[in-house]
Order: C-alpha cells, then sequence, then structure tokens
C-alpha cells in the first residue's frame, strides 16, 4: 500500500479540532443593558464586542471573574482561562431560565444595587426557599422601610416563637434569638396587619465554598433561584 506523506499529521489535527472546540473558553452575560446581549447568552473568548454609548456589559470568565464593559467600546472580550466549564454551562443555563420565566433580570429588591445583606436576606412578606451563610447572622427584609415593622417568627418542626422588629427607615433586622435557624428548616412568619402568615423552608449554604459563583450554584441547587441571581448581578 502506497503510503501518503503526511497522512498520519492531518488524520491526528482533524481529530483534535473537535476536542479543541469543545475546550475553547466561554464566557457568559450575566448583566446587560445592551439588547446585543442577553442574560445566559455565551460569548466566547477574544470575540468582539461592540458597545453604544451608556451601555454595559457584564460578563462571567470561567475562573469565575466578571468582566465588566461600558460603551462606547469595540475590542474584544478577554479571558484569563482556567476554572469549571461545566459551572459555567450551569449558570448559562440558570441566567436563560430565569429571563424564560420572567424574572427581571437587572433588577434588584429595591431598584438600586443590592448590599450584601440585602442578596443572603429572607424576605418576610413572601412564601419561599430562601438561603443564608451558615455561621453568619441571618437577616429579615422587608419592602415597606419609611416607618417601625414587627412580626412573629414560628418554626414549623417544634413550635418555637420569636418576634421581629424593624426600625423606621431600616429595611433589615435579625433573626431572633428563641428560634433555631435549621438547614432545610420550615417556618411561618406572620407580619403585622397581614391576613396570611409566609411559609418559608431555609437553606444553610456552607463557608469555604470557592467564591461566589460556586455560592451562587448551591443556591440554585436549593432553589433559592432569586438570591442567587442577585448575587451573580452583583458581581462585576
Amino acid at each position: 500500500m502506497k503510503r501518503i506523506p503526511g497522512l498520519p499529521l492531518i488524520v491526528a489535527l482533524t481529530l483534535s479540532l473537535p476536542l479543541a472546540s469543545a475546550f475553547a473558553a466561554e464566557l457568559v452575560v450575566i448583566k446587560s443593558t445592551a439588547q446585543a446581549y442577553q442574560p445566559g447568552q455565551q460569548v466566547a473568548a477574544g470575540a468582539k464586542i461592540a458597545l453604544g454609548k451608556g451601555e454595559t456589559l457584564t460578563l462571567l470568565s470561567q475562573s469565575g471573574k466578571p468582566i465588566s464593559f461600558k460603551g462606547p467600546f469595540d475590542g474584544v472580550a478577554a479571558d484569563s482561562g482556567g476554572g469549571d466549564a461545566n459551572l459555567l454551562k450551569r449558570i448559562s443555563v440558570f441566567m436563560r431560565e430565569q429571563k424564560a420565566g420572567g424574572a427581571k433580570l437587572g433588577a434588584t429588591r429595591d431598584g438600586g444595587g443590592p448590599t450584601s445583606g440585602e442578596i443572603w436576606a429572607i424576605n418576610a412578606e413572601k412564601s419561599g426557599t430562601y438561603c443564608v451563610a451558615d455561621g453568619k447572622t441571618a437577616n429579615f427584609w422587608r419592602e415597606g422601610k419609611s416607618g417601625k415593622g414587627s412580626a412573629s417568627v414560628k418554626e414549623v418542626a417544634r413550635n418555637k416563637r420569636g418576634d421581629l422588629r424593624w426600625k423606621a427607615g431600616e429595611p433589615l433586622t435579625a433573626w431572633p434569638d428563641g428560634v433555631p435557624l435549621k438547614d432545610g428548616g420550615e417556618y411561618l412568619v406572620q407580619m403585622q396587619g397581614a391576613f396570611t402568615a409566609s411559609r418559608l423552608t431555609v437553606h444553610l449554604v456552607p463557608g469555604g465554598l470557592d467564591g461566589p459563583v460556586r455560592e451562587a450554584a448551591y443556591m440554585i441547587d436549593k432553589g433559592c433561584r432569586e438570591q442567587a441571581q442577585l448575587l451573580l448581578e452583583s458581581l462585576g
């Protein structure tokens, strides 16, 4: 059989092309005011980025670092490499699901930039699943903060009760000492003047997770989707 010079090299290069594509660095849009870039959209590292005057864009890299741009801008999206491509894909899927589900991406609870306390706080007026940082003070958040406020908290399993009190102008108040805070615990919060109580499930996010992106992924897995969205949008 006649041997074709260079054939092994050609075959090797051909076989390597899908692998090279599979491991190409990607970035994910987590926040954008530009119509051309939507939350969850994947952008190849090195791709051209074009923004008009006043437009902003924040991309999340595989390494977990946010990359922010402000228009006018015409350049490329660079990534330092490394990181977890699978984790980034999970974040991409989550952001697209949030948008498809009608979540108000790019907005925070008070219309401004969220503070760390607000991201990790439990909405006392809304039933749902919430995440708090294990080993840190848990807080309850309320929408109205012009006057004083109060509520009662009851642990469903053991009927332990405690009171919440908000000072005038304050959106946050600490978890009551008399109510045990447990991972997976269920609680009822009765706001003063409300007809029905909010039913909450609370999960504790363990310390030691490698950065806010992994914290967000943990929160997504536990069902704390709004908080995970706020955490991701606070990056950059």
